[in-house]
């Protein structure tokens, strides 16, 4: 029987909050399974390119190859300091990076969710991380 005051409480979602569940329905109601598949398997492919497109650059490179949208990464320019860096990223309000830790070492993190990010952006990230270190690494 419905509670008073309950809605809906009654047929959650199994997720460990209802309006957790409600968010990955309507998702799921919007996009469809082959949608939210698609959209994951591009934002794993994207990472993966991130990935690659800094492993060739002199100034930055990742410790890990990425298994999904999660990307660790480092500028050597910066040297022990990414958390200065990220907040100064911060500060110019262009883009979002946060850190993470990772064998005792810090890195830079990306979480690549927006389905508009593409390898431009990434590259301008590339610019200005390099503008606040003050490499001129082409």
């Amino acid at each position: 029987t419905q509670q008073p005051g309950n809605d809906d409480l009654h047929r959650p979602i199994e997720c460990t909050k209802p309006g957790l569940g409600l968010k990955l329905f309507m998702v799921l109601a919007a996009m469809g399974e082959a949608g939210l598949g698609a959209y994951i398997e591009r934002q794993f492919a994207l990472t993966a390119q991130v990935y690659e497109y800094l492993q060739g650059l002199p100034d930055f490179c990742g410790p890990v190859k990425p298994q999904s949208n999660i990307l660790c990464f480092e500028a050597k320019g910066a040297g022990d300091a990414p958390l200065a860096l990220r907040d100064r990223l911060l500060a110019r309000g262009n883009y979002y990076v946060s850190t993470a830790v990772l064998n005792g070492q810090r890195y830079l993190r990306l979480t690549l969710n927006n389905p508009a990010t593409t390898l431009d952006e990434i590259k301008g990230l590339v610019r200005e991380i390099r503008e606040l270190v003050g490499g001129d690494t082409p």
